[in-house]
């Protein structure tokens, strides 16, 4: 019997079948396990040192493959900022220019040179004159040109200054080009803004020696450039006169962006407000549309409310019930508030339907069935542990009313930071002579100031308080009952 590049052997013909057998029960004994990383952050990795994972892999007898996908993620547009008297701010796309040209004859506050382009560096100091190159050539013996950058005086050229940046000087891929470039723009804008420079001139990193696809740099770039749209910058990429592809595809992609008339926002992290940016009436627009979607969220928060107090259910054979929808069920509640006898309706089935609420009987056409309510109180058998947490139901007229924690601050689950004050709603169990009290952790987040006829918080905030210690939520996922202590109080 002899083996044959490890995936296979001879043998005489009567052993075949006893050793096909054999091989097919060992496989059928394996078990396979796989998992998959689908981390983001990962990607890079997979991506930069896929042959080492495969290494790895197949030394532990596994098997590695690498899927890159791209993932898109949505955001509602943020209320504007933008009054009246604000000037209008041109998107990103509209402050940058296209130039076929000479980099080093651009007339503007800095010229950003890519310190590892050798050919471009010594063009730039040539032309910047004799002081200008001995100082750079100086800063690279002694390595100051490092990756946060290096300025000079502009010499004989028409630019302020000079800022030279190192990049990359191999083929990378397109991850980690966009990283690259990405990180190269970024320093040379923050430092441009930093010592109040408003025009920059940037070559076309990669569309020369390199020659990396120049559709994809296009992209890049541009769609880097325009993050600073707020910073009211000019930007100029100078593009090499004799590759005339290079300024097609930087065309396209800058005609591109300003018809999207892009919004962008600018994050006030002092008062938790967004700016939008962009043409007056595209921000309009967005503003608009924000304030529609604000009050669709608002209204499904009311009505999601009401489920919170009660539940209302028909009977759908006997004795068996089915909750109404949740916009049912809030139009009922509304109904009962205002002392209405009869409400009409129109079920999930596009029949029109009333209820006589005092009767609590349903009428669709010929058809009636039973309807009831249920009210939220604590089950029964929970009172032999917890027989002091009730929930508590006050006439509106009752003097008690405004006093009440449960409405005076609006109408949802109240928390109090003083246990002393939790300690005075609390009362003696006659069965276990103790008393209760929730430990809770709750997501306040930003709360406003509360009162009795809240059924949600104001639109910007998480929930409402006294101003003092007291907490009110109105989502059950905002709280969590971690502990019910059992006590006993002095004298008690």
């Amino acid at each position: 019997m002899t083996l044959e590049n490890l995936f296979g052997f001879f043998s005489p013909n009567k052993f075949h079948d006893s050793i096909k057998e054999f091989l097919q029960n060992l496989a059928a004994n394996c078990q396979r396990t796989q998992f998959t990383i689908e981390d983001i952050c990962f990607s890079s990795i997979a991506t930069a040192e896929e042959q080492q994972l495969i290494e790895i892999a197949l030394a532990h007898n596994c098997l590695v493959q690498t899927k890159i996908g791209s993932t898109n993620t949505s955001y509602t547009v943020p209320v504007s900022c933008l009054s009246k008297d604000d000037a209008e701010v041109i998107p990103a796309a509209m402050s940058i220019d296209i130039r076929i040209g000479d980099l080093a004859t651009q007339t503007v506050d800095m010229v950003v040179v890519c310190s590892t382009s050798q050919n471009l560096m010594n063009d730039i100091c040539k032309k910047a004159g004799k002081p200008v190159a001995d100082e750079v050539n100086a800063a690279t013996q002694m390595g100051k040109i490092m990756s946060e950058g290096y300025e000079t005086v502009g010499g004989k050229l028409f630019c302020q200054k000079l800022f030279f940046l190192p990049w990359t000087t191999k083929k990378l891929d397109d991850i980690t080009l966009r990283r690259s470039i990405q990180k190269f723009f970024q320093t040379a804008i923050h430092y441009a803004v930093n010592t109040g420079r408003t025009s920059l001139a940037f070559p076309a990193l990669g569309c020369g020696e390199l020659n990396y696809d120049p559709s994809t740099i296009a992209e890049i770039i541009l769609d880097e450039t325009q993050i600073y749209a707020n910073y009211n910058l000019q930007i100029l990429i100078v593009l090499l006169p004799e590759k005339t592809e290079n300024y097609k595809a930087f065309c396209f992609k800058l005609a591109e962006l300003r018809q999207k008339k892009q919004i962008l926002p600018e994050v006030n992290r002092s008062n938790d407000k967004l700016k939008l940016l962009g043409p007056k009436e595209e921000v309009k627009e967005a503003q608009i549309e924000f304030y529609r979607l604000k009050s669709v969220k608002a209204e499904e928060a009311r009505i999601a409310s009401y489920a919170r107090v009660a539940v209302w259910l028909f009977e759908i054979e006997n004795n068996t019930f089915e909750k109404y929808s949740l916009k049912l069920n809030a139009l009922f509640e509304t109904a009962l508030e205002h002392n209405n006898e009869v409400v009409n309706f129109r079920n999930d089935n596009n029949e029109d339907c009333k209820i006589k609420l005092k009767e609590k009987i349903e009428i669709c056409g010929n058809r009636q069935r039973r309807v009831i309510r249920r009210d939220f109180q604590i089950p029964h058998n929970w009172t032999a542990q917890s027989d002091n947490v009730l929930r508590c139901v006050l006439d509106s007229k009752d003097e008690e009313y405004t006093k009440f924690a449960g409405v005076a601050h609006g109408v949802g689950v109240y928390f109090s930071t003083d246990a002393s004050y939790s300690h005075g709603y609390t009362s003696v169990s006659p069965t276990t002579h103790r008393r209760c009290m929730f430990l809770a952790k709750v997501l306040v987040g930003k709360a406003a100031s509360g009162n009795s006829k809240m059924r949600t918080p104001p639109a910007g905030y998480d929930s409402t308080t006294d101003n003092n210690h007291i907490f009110v939520t109105y989502h059950d996922d905002q709280a969590y009952a971690a502990y019910l202590i059992t006590y006993k109080s002095p004298g008690n």
